[in-house]
């Protein structure tokens, strides 16, 4: 959504007049102005993705120990 609104406003002559939603209310902003939030809500969002595959490969990591661990439990019980 980010990407297809920037191409969007990109295309738009400079003079055109945006407004950008805040609550229930729309406030004029210039064209450069919503480039910038765009840019930093993608980079934001970019920083989230990245955290977030941290945390999939952490997690991926602690099942995979709790997976052995059990096994290897049921293996001692099976030997006693």
């Amino acid at each position: 959504m980010l990407s297809l609104t920037h191409t969007e406003i990109t295309t738009l002559p400079d003079n055109t007049r945006l407004y950008e939603g805040v609550g229930r209310m729309f406030i004029l902003q210039s064209k450069e102005e919503i480039n910038n939030q765009l840019t930093d809500k993608q980079k934001t969002a970019d920083e989230k993705i990245k955290e977030l595959e941290q945390k999939k490969v952490y997690l991926e990591r602690s099942v995979k120990e709790a997976e052995d661990n059990i096994r290897e439990m049921l293996l001692s019980r099976r030997a006693q």
